[in-house]
């Protein structure tokens, strides 16, 4: 292995050496805990617009300010879970789940 070659060579190497300092990276963050911590999911936004009375995609695109594609996804998804229903002339409710 080429990398654990290099690597051997650079820990043998003397410390005042430039190539043998190592940058530490930073530390790596979950981003699926980024609702956790305050900030809120597209997903989290749409079942709010619809909690707070929005009642079509329009509404919910203009209550959140997000694109209606991702309103459409969003939606599908939350309906998918039960989360929202659909009423048969296409209005959006809160679901058992939301309730």
């Amino acid at each position: 292995m080429p990398w654990a070659e290099a690597r051997s060579d650079a820990q043998s190497s003397s410390p005042g050496n430039p190539t043998t300092n190592q940058v530490t990276p930073a530390p790596l963050r979950l981003v699926k805990n980024a609702a956790a911590s305050g900030i809120a999911s597209n997903r989290d936004k749409v079942l709010g617009a619809v909690q707070a009375g929005a009642r079509t995609a329009k509404e919910v695109a203009d209550a959140t300010g997000l694109n209606k594609g991702t309103v459409s996804r969003e939606i599908k998804a939350l309906t998918a879970s039960g989360a929202l229903q659909r009423t048969a002339d296409g209005r959006i409710l809160p679901g058992q789940q939301a309730a």
